[in-house]
C-alpha cells in the first residue's frame, strides 16, 4: 500500500519530535518547497486583486499562527516540527486546488461567467462583445457584490450540479429580489454542499422559503424567470 503525502508528512513530523535529524531536514524541505509556492501566489493574487475562500483561509491560518499575512519558511523563522507539519499540510492543500495559481483562477472564473452566461442568471445580461455584465441600478451594486460572491464559494461543485440553473438563480433571487445576506446563502450553501446526498430541489426550495415543491414547480418559477429578464 503506497503511503500518503499526508501520512509521510505526520510520520516525520513525530521522528523529528523524538530527534531524528533526517526526518526534520526533510520537513524543513518540504515545508520551504511548499510555503515557498503558497506565498508566490498570495502574492500574485493581492497584487491583481484576485480573492478566493481558500487563499483567505490560508492568510487567516498565517495570522492566527504567526501574526503575519504570509508562511514561513524555516529560513524566516525557528519552526517546531508542528508548527512545519501544519504548515504543509495548509499549503499542499492549497497548491493542489486549480484556483491556486493565476491561470488557474483566471480559468476558473471564465468557467463561472459561461456558466452564469448559459443560464441566465437574473441581474445580469450580455453586452455587445458578448460580456456578461450586472443590469443597470438599482441592483447594479448588488449584482457585481453577487458576482464576486460566486466566485468566493465552491464554484465547481455548483457548476457540475446538473440542476446548477436553479440552483444560481435561486441564489441570485434570493439576495436580489428577498434580501437574503450573502452570509445567510453562504451558510445554507454550506450546509447543504456538505451533505453527500445533495439535492439542489431542496436546496432552491429553501432560499425560497417552500416546502414539498415539486420538480414542476421549479420549471414554472424558472419560466417566471425568463419572462422577467
Amino acid at each position: 500500500m503506497v503511503e500518503s503525502y499526508k501520512m509521510q508528512v505526520w510520520r516525520k513530523t513525530v521522528a523529528a519530535r523524538h530527534g531524528d535529524k533526517a526526518a526534520l531536514r526533510w520537513l524543513e524541505r518540504e515545508n520551504d518547497k511548499q510555503v515557498n509556492r503558497a506565498n508566490r501566489t498570495l502574492n500574485a493574487f493581492a497584487r491583481r486583486g484576485f480573492r478566493t475562500k481558500a487563499a483567505t483561509k490560508l492568510v487567516a491560518f498565517s495570522e492566527s499562527m504567526f501574526d503575519t499575512d504570509r508562511l514561513q519558511t524555516t529560513a524566516s523563522m525557528d519552526l517546531t516540527p508542528d508548527q512545519m507539519w501544519r504548515q504543509i499540510n495548509m499549503a499542499s492543500h492549497f497548491n493542489q486546488l486549480k484556483s491556486s495559481s493565476v491561470k488557474g483562477f483566471l480559468e476558473v472564473r471564465e468557467n463561472r461567467i459561461e456558466g452564469m452566461r448559459r443560464i441566465g442568471v437574473w441581474g445580469f445580461h450580455e453586452d455587445e462583445e458578448g460580456h456578461l455584465v450586472p443590469n443597470d441600478p438599482p441592483n447594479k451594486v448588488k449584482a457585481n457584490r453577487f458576482l464576486r460572491f460566486l466566485g468566493d464559494i465552491d464554484v465547481q461543485s455548483y457548476l457540475d450540479y446538473g440542476e446548477s440553473s436553479q440552483v444560481v438563480r435561486a441564489m441570485a433571487e434570493a439576495y436580489i429580489e428577498r434580501g437574503y445576506s450573502l452570509k445567510k446563502i453562504q451558510m445554507l450553501w454550506d450546509n447543504f454542499a456538505s451533505d453527500d446526498n445533495f439535492d439542489a430541489v431542496s436546496f432552491v426550495n429553501k432560499l425560497a422559503g417552500r416546502r414539498g415543491n415539486t420538480y414542476a414547480d421549479l420549471v414554472q418559477s424558472r419560466r417566471r424567470f425568463l419572462r422577467w429578464m
